[in-house]
């Protein structure tokens, strides 16, 4: 795939790994080159992060399904009127028993969670400006932005890591682990959501004609030194997920 500009060079260098993961795996993914690419890589980017979180979204409603077939073969186990010849049900069978109300409403919450921020990720809007507003973002405004991307994809996939490794609980019926886990991804979405939002409001900024009034210029760089708490709070999350210093 060949190059194509400054934008292109900048999200590819080795600190933003999951950005030139993404452009090299999706066909037509160049980068931010111009104002003209800005539309087109930013919903290849957004389309790709929901996919992990759709998903994610399945794997934590398998989880949920497996657990209360678990539950339910237990209480079956344990009711004579239901077996014909009632069977000891194991330490594991009555752990899920009586944890499936607290596991199966966290798990249902977990889900929905995943899902509408997936939808707002893949379909809402991204924060442009009205079309006759847009201009190419400078070289400053796409570093920012690559790292907004980084960290984006990269939380995307330690949630459907954590969503893996909750099915994997699930299947054990370890709901111990289930919910601590359950826990970790609800961060993750909350982090997530929050650094999605801040991005939207960058894009807002960075592809807005900033107009030669001396106060507008003003207003605008303090705009834009106020944003990236989210971000910076997301790359801690993300640190701590991945098990870096």
């Amino acid at each position: 795939m060949s190059q194509g500009g400054e934008g292109y060079s900048l999200c590819l260098k080795p600190h933003y790994a999951w950005v030139q993961n993404l452009f090299r795996l999706i066909p037509g993914a160049r980068g931010y080159l111009a104002r003209e690419k800005l539309r087109e890589a930013d919903i290849l980017i957004r389309r790709h992060v929901a996919s992990k979180l759709d998903e994610a979204a399945r794997n934590v409603d398998q989880a949920r399904q497996l657990l209360a077939s678990l539950a339910t073969q237990a209480a079956a186990a344990m009711t004579p009127m239901l077996s014909q010849f009632p069977a000891p049900v194991s330490p594991q069978g009555t752990a899920v028993l009586q944890a499936l109300p607290v596991v199966s409403e966290k798990l249902r919450g977990l889900y929905s969670s995943l899902q509408v921020l997936s939808d707002d990720i893949a379909f809402a809007d991204a924060g442009w400006a009205p079309v006759g507003a847009v201009q190419a973002i400078r070289e400053d405004e796409i570093r920012k932005l690559c790292e907004y991307d980084d960290t984006m994809l990269g939380l995307a996939e330690q949630i459907l890591r954590l969503s893996r490794s909750l099915l994997d609980a699930a299947a054990r019926s370890d709901t111990g682990e289930v919910l601590s886990l359950a826990g970790q991804l609800e961060e993750a979405v909350s982090s997530l959501r929050a650094l999605y939002d801040e991005r939207r409001e960058f894009l807002r900024f960075a592809t807005t004609q900033k107009g030669p009034e001396a106060a507008a210029r003003a207003a605008a760089a303090k705009a834009k030194e106020a944003l990236g708490a989210a971000l910076e709070k997301a790359r801690t999350l993300l640190r701590r997920l991945t098990g870096r210093a």
